[in-house]
């Protein structure tokens, strides 16, 4: 796979490895992945399941705020997830 420069953006942080060593990386690339290039995995396996206990009634949680910045990334993101069919919308 031959990347341009423009594609690696830089990474100024290092990564430490399992064995604790510290390794400086050039940069992060971002691959495009799409559903339909996964073919062949198991549904079972990539798919996520929550271990729920049927017995416990469920519970709402406390509405999280965020700045308005954040807001916009983390719609960004859910609205690219979506479009990519990583996630869908549950109603319960």
């Amino acid at each position: 796979m031959k990347l341009d420069e423009k594609e690696i953006q830089p990474n100024p942080s290092p990564i430490y490895t399992f064995e604790g060593m510290k390794v400086q990386p050039i940069g992060n690339v971002t691959l495009p992945v799409i559903v339909a290039d996964m073919s062949g995995i198991d549904p079972e396996i990539a798919c996520h399941r929550l271990n729920i206990d049927p017995n416990h009634p469920p519970y709402q949680q406390k509405q999280r705020r965020f700045a308005p910045q954040q807001n916009q990334i983390i719609s960004d993101e859910v609205d690219r997830l979506l479009e990519a069919g990583f996630i869908r919308e549950v109603w319960w």
